[in-house]
């Protein structure tokens, strides 16, 4: 038996998958990295013959000091990560402390129980389809490493027990086993694999999971940090450098009178704030009057624009919908309040994990309900008013300001002041647009921020900073004199997946914008200056990116969430896809005349079984990939035969020729390396035949083997220079004719004392 040398690189693979996949589902890139290089450190020693095993009482030292610390940080939780995530970075130390102790097999099936169990824990802890598909590499490679484990265990005791020197084994017999080891050995995996394969589907099928929190915390999905994110309140004393956060917040279907709307830009309405105290903006206790509904909201008229909404944790209760909600339902009886004065939808408490499905009915119009409360009282309250009475900010008609003309008469019924507000607001928006820039950098403005209120530091000295400020700023100029304002916060996304027909709202799409009441009702106003959504380019990678998304969703909500609902929903889509393949089928047989009209019966067929555009863009997805690796492949092969016709020596040919040749010798090509091998270069002033003619004459290959060199030389000849085209089962003979050659070099040769 030879060693099973096929099976020390399988195992560092796989530790290093292991690793890997830890590292991207706790997200700890730095953590893996580190790992990672210890790992290729150890496999560097290994291959170079310098590594030297760490003593017992070391190892056994850092495993104890390691364990240690996972209890204490266990038990205090004094960081941010779940108990499984601690347990699994206990794992990976343990692995790369095995890695450098490895003596025996004992050390070889402790790392491979460890690379499991470290898979096994970073599958609970994520649900993202990167991890997916890595993890599904890597049980087919556990499994072959298995094998193989099992395999060296075997060899290593046979060799023990055989009676037999190994300087007297047969070296042709080992040669053969060596070649055809490795290949009995993959389909043995993938035989076992497709049974593996086939039992897990059955069982995902039937015992459907539910997540949810255990004794490990949080699975699955953990609550995003806000960073851009959405707040239902706006606070202006943390003044810093704002990171934009790229965490998907929302997915929404949106449909117009039943017919689905793609692209676009699209905004959601979440909360409205209308008090200010100097510090952040609020809702006032007096509008704070929400009523409970079971599943849905009065219907008052039919509402025109519906949205399937998919909410992921943001860690607030807030439900995101259009203006103008009409009616509402979701997949559980769990209440919705409604507040009618400024109709937004909220939740009596956060959202289930790890996500909550509703569907909104809405009219895109606003109601008419006046506020309670109109002006917040503040410390700069004169400066404010002074800015919002310049006739050169909310604007001017007859020589006198809007504010001004607005004011005269203090009568709240006057039709004539209210008319003024919307074009004031205009201004007023127009100003803080024009006159003001965007940025989410205010840290180099702290201590000038600082120095007074933020909003009127704002508009006085700074005059640059995120939406919340122009927002802030505008609603304090309308309240200041005497208008209707309010902060609406919710998203404002212009990125639309066209893979999955859905809008893609992400926590950097969180905006503030501002409502102000006229006669009319209640009108928005977006003062930020670049805030502005223009429509993104698409081009091949954000497609690529949308196919990716699209794909993350249907992975978590079909595979890492099914649920016993799923299971039904599936069963019973199955057999009503199944049944009506069968009707629709027999009726197309029944349609058929005699003699068959094949086009008629062919167009019978496509109707009844025609199927929806997705499947046509995952067809066209599917044939893109083809293509792609079709012409990856052929680039490779024309590599190939590039290099292989500068090893013969094929140079000075035209093109055409030059790969033609290339591909008929490649037996020669295979000769030669195989020579090389064994010790026989040919020079480059050697001619073919020469370079045969001085091995024989050296007498370093036997008799045996110079005729087949010599035979095998003369057929290149005969493709070089005559011009002689093999057949494909000629080249596979003279390939089979080489292969031997091998076995025969290797049984004659001189064995070494």
């Amino acid at each position: 038996m030879y060693d099973i040398r096929q099976f020390r690189p399988t195992l560092y693979l796989l530790v290093l998958m292991g690793i890997v996949g830890f590292a991207l589902a706790a997200e700890m890139p730095g953590f893996g990295l580190t790992m990672v290089f210890c790992l290729l450190l150890n496999a560097w020693l290994v291959k170079s013959g310098s590594f030297v095993p760490m003593p017992r009482w070391l190892a056994a030292g850092m495993t104890l000091g390691a364990l240690g610390y996972t209890i204490e940080e266990l038990v205090r939780l004094r960081t941010s990560s779940t108990p499984l995530l601690l347990i699994g970075q206990f794992l990976v130390f343990l692995q790369i402390v095995k890695l450098f102790e490895q003596r025996a097999n004992r050390d070889y099936s402790q790392l491979l129980i460890l690379s499991t169990l470290l898979m096994v824990a970073s599958s609970i802890s994520t649900g993202n389809v990167i991890f997916g598909l890595l993890l599904a590499v890597y049980l087919f490679l556990a499994l072959y490493c298995w094998l193989l484990f099992h395999l060296k265990v075997d060899a290593e005791a046979a060799r023990k027990a055989q009676t037999i020197p190994p300087d007297k084994l047969n070296s042709a017999t080992l040669r053969q086993d060596q070649r055809y080891l490795p290949r009995s050995m993959r389909r043995l995996t993938w035989l076992i694999a497709g049974a593996a394969v086939g039992t897990s589907v059955l069982v995902f099928v039937a015992a459907p999971r539910n997540a949810g929190a255990g004794l490990l915390g949080d699975l699955q999905f953990q609550v995003p940090e806000r960073l851009t994110g959405f707040s239902d309140r706006i606070n202006f004393q943390d003044v810093a450098r704002i990171t934009q956060s790229q965490q998907v917040a929302a997915r929404v279907w949106l449909a117009c009178q039943g017919r689905p709307i793609e692209g676009g830009i699209l905004v959601l309405r979440g909360r409205t704030l209308d008090h200010y105290d100097n510090k952040e903006w609020s809702q006032s206790i007096a509008d704070e009057l929400p009523r409970f509904y079971l599943n849905r909201l009065p219907q008052q008229s039919v509402a025109p624009w519906s949205q399937h909404v998919v909410l992921y944790p943001i860690g607030q209760p807030t439900l995101f919908c259009m203006a103008g909600p009409q009616s509402c339902s979701t997949e559980s009886d769990i209440h919705i309040l409604h507040n009618h004065r400024d109709q937004t939808l909220t939740l009596p408490g956060n959202p289930p994990l790890p996500e909550f499905i509703y569907d909104v009915a809405s009219s895109d119009h606003l109601n008419n309900v006046p506020l309670r409360h109109i002006h917040s009282p503040m410390e700069d309250d004169a400066q404010i008013k002074a800015i919002a009475n310049d006739p050169n900010i909310c604007g001017q008609s007859g020589g006198k300001s809007l504010a001004e003309l607005r004011n005269a008469d203090k009568h709240p019924g006057n039709l004539v002041a209210s008319d003024l507000d919307a074009q004031i607001a205009a201004n007023f928006e127009k100003y803080l647009r024009t006159q003001f820039t965007y940025t989410l950098d205010l840290s180099g403005d702290r201590e000038l921020m600082q120095q007074g209120d933020p909003l009127v530091v704002f508009l006085t000295k700074v005059k640059k900073g995120h939406c919340e400020y122009f927002a802030g700023a505008m609603t304090l100029l309308c309240q200041s004199l005497g208008m209707e304002a309010r902060i609406v916060s919710g998203f404002k996304c212009d990125e639309f997946n066209s893979a999955g027909g859905y809008f893609e709202v992400r926590q950097s799409h969180a905006h503030a914008w501002v409502e102000v009441r006229t006669p009319n009702g209640w009108i928005s106003f977006d003062p930020t200056s670049s805030n502005s959504a223009a429509a993104r380019k698409r081009g091949f990678f954000q497609s690529l990116r949308n196919w990716y998304d699209y794909v993350q969703y249907a992975w978590g909500n079909s595979v890492v969430a099914y649920t016993g609902a799923q299971r039904t929903s599936l069963m019973l889509t199955i057999e009503g896809q199944l049944s009506r393949r069968v009707i629709h089928s027999g009726m197309a047989v029944y349609r058929w005349h005699w003699p068959p009209d094949w086009f008629t019966s062919l167009k019978h067929w496509w109707a009844w079984n025609r199927p929806g555009p997705r499947f046509f863009s995952l067809l066209c997805f599917a044939l893109g990939l083809a293509l792609i690796g079709w012409a990856t492949k052929l680039r490779l092969v024309r590599w190939r035969l590039r290099r292989r016709a500068q090893r013969i020596g094929l140079d000075a040919l035209t093109k055409a020729d030059r790969f033609r040749i290339a591909r008929q010798v490649g037996f020669y090509d295979k000769l030669i390396r195989l020579l090389e091998k064994h010790g026989l270069e040919r020079a480059p002033s050697q001619t073919p035949l020469e370079f045969v003619e001085s091995t024989r004459a050296a007498h370093v290959i036997p008799l045996a083997a110079y005729k087949i060199i010599l035979r095998l030389t003369r057929i290149f000849y005969r493709v070089r220079f005559g011009r002689t085209e093999l057949t494909g089962g000629q080249q596979r003979r003279l390939h089979s004719v080489v292969a031997g050659l091998d076995d025969l070099l290797v049984s004659t040769a001189p064995s070494t004392p």
